[in-house]
């Protein structure tokens, strides 16, 4: 007679195979969001070079019509950012001046802003209120390094 033997094993997983599973899945998801938040870092930076070439598109169009760039100090002489704003470049919209990531309009005289600024100097070029040139400076966010757009003329 023929007796099939019968064994109880099961198809399922042993415990070291699904910790093994679990940390390869663990590794990838660290690649993939390292990776993503660089991307997002670079979009931020884009952002930022895009907003500064808009402002410095306006300015050289303040200077096609006045023949000089407008001084700004930062609120030092006794007017807000929204007054020198309105006064030199009305055309200039918030969300030229709000960097990513930020929810403030921010346009300091520095060159050196924070990742949250972007900053307008002139270098000490000014003769009363009227400028020969200027500089605009932003913060990258990937390599922390300060970048520079100059005035055309």
């Amino acid at each position: 007679m023929n007796h099939k033997r019968q064994t109880n094993k099961t198809n399922g997983f042993t415990i070291v195979e699904l910790l093994i599973v679990i940390v390869v899945i663990a590794i990838l998801a660290v690649i993939t969001l390292t990776a993503f938040s660089g991307m997002q870092a670079k979009a931020r930076d884009s952002e930022r070079k895009t907003d500064i070439k808009t402002i410095a598109k306006i300015l050289e169009l303040y200077y096609i019509d006045n023949g000089f760039y407008p001084i700004y100090s930062n609120g030092s002489v006794g007017i807000g950012l929204a007054a020198w704003r309105s006064a030199n470049l009305p055309s200039l919209r918030d969300e030229a001046i709000t960097p990513p990531g930020t929810s403030s309009v921010t346009l300091v005289n520095s060159t050196t802003p924070t990742i949250g600024q972007y900053g307008y100097h002139n270098s000490g070029s000014c003769v009363g209120t009227q400028c020969p040139l200027f500089r605009l400076y932003w913060r990258s966010e990937v390599d922390n390094t300060i970048q520079t757009v100059l005035s055309l003329n």
